[in-house]
């Protein structure tokens, strides 16, 4: 059984009102026309242009225009809309697409034909609604699939479940909710892409991981650089000049680059720091800026005819700031001859925290083990006796 998009949604108002205030104020205005023009209120009239006022904005949206609530197509957009903004921090997991020989492969999905599956397949057992949208910024389609009991004549909601699929790429983007009935979804997003693709399974990679969307995708998804972390990201800037097959004691990345008036031991420290962390004497904040702006500036975010003009919301970036900012990372490290222990990082960036470190001289760069480095990433795993060992969290889900 479907939900019709017109239905009240049970979330009440204090769920809009939560959410329409996480949003700026121009995302606002353009979920409020896209509302005006499908679902226009009987008696009511508005010049949205009028309301600067971004609170008395919303208060008229739900006070005035839609008293009774929003329907279950509004708040499904609305939720979509403060995923695409990144102003909604949810558990995320990674699956790889592969064939029925477990390898992992590149699916071109028919995304009109997997969105008619995904809700055949999920109204067959529950009632449900499922919205989808391209993502204004990057090259994803999204999909939100909400279930609903019925209690007599009272409905009620299950926590909705998203799937991201790249327009062309190997990963599927899920919620990481690990209930019955977000496996019975998960369940049928597999299904749905055997209709267009038979023979693949989803595998589970990575997971679950709090964060926005932009930096699951930008370290999981349709990212040209999702593994550029630490010394790595040298050979992607071909930075590292030498031959592999070159000694490794006099490789860069362990004795750094060595310049005629480098004389002082501090700059020569930080640049050390610098081809450690960032894989480059010069850094990743030109990178940064590019990517920061490349997303916001893709062909998909051209609204209205006017292009958005991203220097206005540009961060400052600085020296010590990630390609992909590791927020939560935890080693178990083991030695022979010594107590293991458990070492847990947090923080909104943590490597860069560890290279500022170094930086202030709280941390001796010559002495600090490559995997505090990020060199392998938003990895957690197990070092014994020095040896880094990824911690798997493979299988079906």
């Amino acid at each position: 059984m479907f939900i019709d998009d017109v239905l009240i949604h049970p979330g009440g108002k204090s769920e809009a009102l939560l959410k329409l205030n996480r949003l700026g104020g121009p995302e606002v205005r353009k979920l409020l026309r896209s509302w005006l023009v499908k679902f226009p209120p009987v008696d009511q009239t508005i010049e949205l242009d009028e309301l600067e006022n971004d609170a008395k904005l919303i208060d008229v949206a739900i006070g005035q225009l839609w008293p009774g609530g929003l329907n279950c197509y509004q708040l499904a957009q609305l939720d979509v809309a403060c995923l695409v903004a990144d102003k909604t921090q949810m558990s995320w997991a990674v699956s790889a697409v592969c064939d029925k020989d477990g390898k992992e492969t590149v699916v071109a999905v028919d995304f009109r034909r997997f969105g008619t599956e995904l809700r055949e397949q999920v109204g067959q057992v529950h009632t449900c609604h499922v919205y989808s949208e391209m993502h204004a910024k990057l090259p994803l389609v999204l999909y939100r699939v909400q279930l609903f009991d019925s209690y007599g004549s009272q409905l009620v909601t299950h926590k909705a479940f998203f799937a991201a699929l790249p327009l062309r790429y190997k990963v599927v983007l899920h919620s990481a909710q690990k209930d019955v009935h977000s496996r019975y979804i998960f369940q049928c997003v597999t299904q749905a892409l055997q209709a267009s693709c038979p023979g693949v399974q989803l595998q589970l990679t990575a997971g679950p991981i709090k964060d926005i969307l932009t930096n699951i995708d930008r370290a999981y998804g349709t990212s040209v650089v999702p593994g550029m972390q630490g010394v790595w990201s040298s050979y992607l800037h071909r930075d590292i000049e030498p031959s592999p097959l070159h000694s490794p004691t006099k490789h860069p990345v362990v004795v750094g680059k060595r310049k005629r008036d480098d004389d002082d031991d501090l700059s020569f420290r930080q640049k050390c720091a610098m081809v450690r962390f960032k894989g480059t004497t010069s850094g990743v904040k030109s990178l940064v800026r590019y990517l920061d702006k490349r997303h916001r500036q893709r062909v998909y975010s051209v609204a209205d005819g006017q292009v958005h003009d991203s220097s206005e919301d540009e961060e400052e970036i600085n020296k010590y700031q990630s390609l992909v900012p590791v927020r939560k990372v935890e080693f178990t490290v083991k030695n022979s001859t010594s107590l293991s222990f458990k070492l847990k990082l947090r923080g909104k960036d943590v490597f860069a925290g560890m290279h500022e470190l170094c930086d202030k001289q709280f941390l001796d760069i010559n002495r600090l083990p490559g995997w505090l480095t990020g060199e392998n990433g938003a990895e957690s795993g197990i070092v014994e006796d020095g040896n880094f060992k990824r911690i798997k969290r493979g299988g079906l889900i």
